[in-house]
């Protein structure tokens, strides 16, 4: 909910300014002294421009809109002129017209070339729109509701009215929008929450109260029969009203445009051989073992290297696909994103389970290797795990993202047990290796900016405009993915500097004083704080039985290494000892001896 009001604005402003605009479009095409064909066809080339992006549910809400406020109006002027003229004279004028129009050749060949223009448009929408019930009725009642609450402006905005007319519109208004928030379908889906429909309690009685404005602000800049209205308020009103409908028209004119242009997808070669198949071929095999899938300890030492040693060729089909070039199969090469691959390749939905299993197989057997006093390898293991988290973010999406991160970190606690029983050459070895890493990490932008072309061109228009919402509304939920950016780099930089200390230990036999005595002898440099905005180095305090590195966390406080609370990285100091503590109490963690 903390996010629910900024883009319920955003929305509610395009919802607004669409309403008005389209609402008034309509106010003209019926009132205008041009001939109704051309009227109609002015109208149908606005809306034809919805045509271009696909959106053939916005089309028929403001079609609806449009057909509701002319025949609102042109009901509102009968029975004006019933009233004015008498009801003998009126009908045979009406008799009249009905005469001329069923019988006049132009009005049919214009009533033809109307036809014409809507029958292949209607049969577009038809054929395009998702047949449910839900978003017809929702689409339906959008439309005409938004089409009434312009002709309450319309009708309040003419002349002036008494007090009770404007509780009849007000209570007009908020029927109106109880019916549209009631059965509404849009913003619901857009909020994933019920009380997003309350919008509508603003959005109709906005729609009224500006189309009486700007009507206001029209006759107002007229001129009375006897020429009483001076020219200097003349001015200023149509000033006003043309710089009011201008910034009405700004918003939905601006989202067209978004709309129209979505980024564009990358053709990208998929390489052949793909790593990708190799790893989720591994990862399915060892899915098959209970125990390298981690659904079961092994009893014994012995149980464990039996089970890795059966799953050899696995083991051996995983590496090679680590030694390939390796890329996300979503982007098909004809311009479109492959959509069963969004869903189904790469590693996401069913294949993410099948690359986690793979990073499992590997964290057993670097356990195997620990057991085994083979901690060398097992930090070579650790390794693998690391690479292969990132490896399978290659150009991809958020979920790959996630799912790398995930496996990442399995090798950082791999590689964080081991460490203590490493030597100096063997540290060296992991710091050049981690560093590396680090430089091959694909920026977070980039998953972002692959994030946004899937849903800019992969979900249609409700989707891109979905995406644009939140962008807008600066609520995003994905931005928070640098958070877990930031995190992932310092664990990995509190890592090399782990490893560098320990190092340092090893030949010197003491702990350095400051972390700056580790370079150039075991670091080129010092490790950056991530969440440091200043850019300083990672946080190393001496302490009596030993020493505490830490980082200063997304609150960018120093906190003297306070380790974060359990479960959450908001307040404290992230640490290597907490992010990989087994116990439940992580408020004191011990400090590194």
């Amino acid at each position: 909910m903390g996010n629910w009001l900024p883009l319920s604005l955003v929305l509610g402003v395009v919802l607004v300014t669409s309403y008005i605009s389209m609402g008034l479009l309509a106010l003209w095409a019926a009132t205008s002294r041009w001939y109704w064909l051309l009227r109609s066809a002015v109208v149908l080339a606005v809306l034809s421009l919805l045509l271009f992006i696909s959106a053939y549910e916005l089309w028929s809400l403001l079609a609806l809109q449009a057909c509701t406020v002319v025949g609102g109006n042109t009901i509102w002027r009968w029975c004006a002129a019933r009233r004015q003229e008498g009801g003998k004279a009126v009908n045979a004028v009406l008799a009249k017209q009905r005469f001329a129009i069923q019988f006049s050749i132009r009005a049919l060949l214009a009533l033809t070339c109307l036809i014409a223009m809507l029958t292949p448009t209607l049969v577009l929408v038809v054929r395009n729109t998702e047949a449910s019930a839900e978003l017809w009725v929702a689409t339906v009642l959008g439309g005409i509701c938004g089409g009434y609450a312009v002709l309450i402006g319309a009708w309040l905005g003419t002349t002036r009215r008494k007090w009770p007319f404007w509780l009849a519109a007000a209570l007009s208004c908020v029927g109106l929008a109880s019916l549209a928030a009631w059965f509404d379908f849009w913003l619901t889906l857009v909020f994933s929450e019920s009380l997003a429909a309350l919008v509508w309690v603003v959005v109709i009685p906005v729609v009224a109260a500006t189309t009486w404005l700007l009507l206001r602000l029209w006759f107002a800049g007229g001129t009375t029969p006897a020429g009483t209205v001076g020219r200097t308020r003349r001015f200023a009103a149509r000033s006003m009203f043309w710089l009011l409908l201008a910034a009405l028209a700004l918003p939905p004119a601006y989202v067209a445009w978004e709309l129209a242009h979505p980024l564009p997808v990358p053709d990208l070669p998929v390489p052949r051989p793909n790593g990708i198949d190799d790893i989720v071929a591994a990862g399915k095999a060892l899915d098959t073992s209970p125990i390298l899938s981690a659904g079961a300890e092994p009893q014994s030492t012995e149980e464990l290297a039996a089970e890795v040693a059966k799953y050899a060729d696995d083991y051996a089909r995983l590496r090679l696909g680590l030694t390939r070039d390796i890329l996300a199969t979503i982007w098909a090469v004809d311009g479109k994103i492959d959509t069963a691959a969004v869903f189904s390749t790469g590693p996401t939905a069913a294949n993410s389970d099948a690359v986690r299993h793979a990073a499992q197989g590997l964290m057993r057997e670097s356990q195997l290797a620990q057991q085994q006093k083979r901690y060398g390898d097992a930090a070579r293991i650790a390794l693998d795990n690391m690479h292969l988290g990132q490896v399978v973010t290659r150009n991809g999406l958020l979920i790959d993202y996630l799912t790398g991160v995930m496996i990442e970190r399995m090798g950082d606690q791999s590689l964080y047990e081991v460490l203590p029983q490493l030597n100096a050459d063997e540290c060296r070895d992991m710091i050049a290796a981690l560093a590396g890493m680090e430089r091959r990490r694909e920026p977070i932008e980039d998953v972002l900016r692959r994030e946004r072309i899937c849903s800019e061109n992969l979900f249609g228009w409700f989707g891109h405009f979905h995406d644009l919402a939140i962008r807008l509304a600066s609520t995003d939920h994905r931005r928070r993915m640098f958070g877990v950016r930031d995190r992932q780099q310092a664990t990995t930089r509190l890592l090399i500097a782990e490893l560098a200390l320990h190092a340092y230990q090893l030949e010197h036999g003491a702990l350095p004083d400051q972390l700056d005595q580790l370079t150039p002898e075991f670091l080129t440099e010092l490790p950056v704080d991530p969440f440091d905005r200043r850019g300083r180095p990672l946080r190393y305090v001496r302490t009596e039985d030993g020493y505490v590195l830490y980082s200063i966390g997304r609150d960018g406080e120093d906190d003297g290494g306070r380790p974060t609370a359990p479960h959450t990285e908001i307040d404290g100091d992230p640490r290597l000892d907490v992010f990989f503590s087994r116990d439940d109490d992580l408020e004191t963690g011990p400090p590194n001896e």
